[in-house]
């Protein structure tokens, strides 16, 4: 009980710090005090297991972790639970189960530790997902379906696929010769590429001058790019903003929880044998680069550079979405599927 009554007053303080009416001076008040009440509450409880005989004490607990997929952003999401485990002092074995074509992940913490980063994963999973990867609400209009997809990072036709239509091949019976680049409109209709294209694109611009909002050009040859630069951004931004949490906790705590950082990593380690730190082998230079002039064989061949492609705008949206995160862990949002393990 006394776990539960921390939390929510967790979920008040930070509630209060992303209210778009707060001072982001009183804000970043607010995030600081919510993560010194779930340090507190690590600390209290280490002082009483330090004190109870070593048969006696608490053993860390696992819980699986299922990470909604949606395309490009499942490393994103991936990422972004490991993130939070190091925040609430946990650890995570990536791809621990697949089971009927779901992955999860085993997270190894204390209970209120555990019960951290699912409340606070739960809800950066849903903030990142429902603007960097909305998906189409049939019961909202056609510009605003469009408005949102396209700020997300879709071109029309990806939004047009969202809505049912689909391509036809020339081998397809329903295949017309009358219409140029054929699609099958969800009435069955045979309609034109360019037709569905256009009806997407003068919706959202219906939608944008309605908002009084510039026009945003994203090209179909870039949009994946920009979807990845996008949750690059979110993440960059969330990562610093737990960062910046962290940094006031200062060292003390550190001292108070070492014990208890120490069981976990040895229960950790004891689960996953083969993630366990090997000391480095020793450097053996290999005689055959010595004796090339390149200073390379062709065992080890020099390596090469591949510049990826980048978008600065779409990373500044991720980043631009990733302050309005919620950082308390609100459960009244949807949660991963967890299931507690002993």
């Amino acid at each position: 009980m006394e776990v539960n009554k921390r939390l929510e007053r967790v979920r008040k303080l930070i509630a209060m710090a992303e209210h778009e009416r707060t001072d982001p001076v009183e804000a970043q008040a607010f995030r600081e005090a919510a993560d010194k009440i779930m340090l507190e509450e690590a600390i209290e409880w280490a002082t009483v297991r330090d004190a109870m005989p070593a048969e006696a004490r608490s053993k860390p607990e696992t819980i699986l972790v299922e990470t909604a997929s949606r395309g490009h952003l499942s490393w994103q999401a991936t990422t972004l639970l490991r993130r939070v485990a190091e925040h609430c002092r946990c650890r995570m074995r990536s791809y621990a189960v697949r089971n009927e074509g779901k992955t999860y992940h085993k997270v190894y913490g204390f209970e209120s530790d555990i019960r951290y980063v699912e409340v606070l994963y739960s809800t950066l999973q849903l903030h990142m997902f429902d603007v960097l990867a909305p998906r189409y609400d049939s019961d909202a209009t056609l510009e605003d379906n469009a408005y949102r997809l396209h700020n997300a990072g879709f071109n029309w036709l990806e939004i047009a696929k969202m809505m049912g239509y689909r391509k036809l091949s020339r081998w397809d019976s329903d295949h017309s010769d009358a219409v140029k680049d054929p699609w099958r409109a969800p009435d069955g209709d045979i309609v034109s590429e360019h037709q569905i294209g256009s009806r997407v694109k003068r919706a959202y611009k219906r939608e944008i001058a309605r908002r009084g909002e510039a026009y945003r050009t994203i090209a179909a040859s870039s949009a994946r790019t920009y979807r990845t630069c996008a949750a690059q951004g979110y993440m960059d931004r969330i990562t610093q903003r737990l960062d910046e949490v962290e940094k006031k906790r200062g060292t003390g705590s550190e001292l108070v929880l070492h014990r208890s950082a120490a069981d976990l990593e040895e229960y950790f380690y004891q689960d996953n044998e083969d993630m366990r730190p090997k000391p480095p082998k020793p450097y053996e230079p290999c005689p055959r680069c010595e004796a090339n002039p390149s200073g390379h064989c062709r065992k080890h061949p020099k390596g090469s550079w591949t510049e990826v492609p980048w978008d600065e705008r779409a990373y500044r949206n991720g980043v631009a979405h990733a302050n309005t995160a919620d950082l308390s862990g609100d459960d009244k949002v949807h949660r991963p599927t967890a299931k507690a393990i002993r």
